[in-house]
């Protein structure tokens, strides 16, 4: 994912928008399946969660990417930051794989 991409689209209200919107269906649909499949809306919930994590970290990783390799900033501050993000964002990745082999897993059952 282009993460500089994702955080210039975190300035756009329309995106902003869609975005709560489908957060809130899927939420929505979550809930209405809680009743007959429990343990897969857990995981469900989980997946989705995993990319919430994500986007929060991607889009302030986005920022820094974009004053460090395009406006080539020399501040040491925004440089330690983006370095410290740079090692933060694969673990968030690797969750939302994980949890989404898990949730296919548990769906083909």
């Amino acid at each position: 994912m282009d993460v500089i991409k994702l955080a210039e689209l975190e300035q756009d209200q329309n995106f902003l928008d869609k975005i709560k919107e489908l957060e809130t269906n899927i939420n929505i649909e979550i809930d209405l399946l809680k009743e007959h499949y429990p343990d897969l809306c857990v995981l469900a919930k989980k997946a989705f969660n995993s990319i919430s994590d994500y986007h929060s970290v991607a889009v302030s990783y986005g920022i820094l990417k974009e004053k460090v390799t395009i406006d080539k900033t020399d501040d040491k501050e925004i440089i330690k930051l983006y370095n410290q993000r740079s090692s933060e964002i694969d673990p968030y990745e690797y969750k939302i794989d994980d949890s989404f082999i898990e949730y296919m897993n548990a769906n083909r059952k």
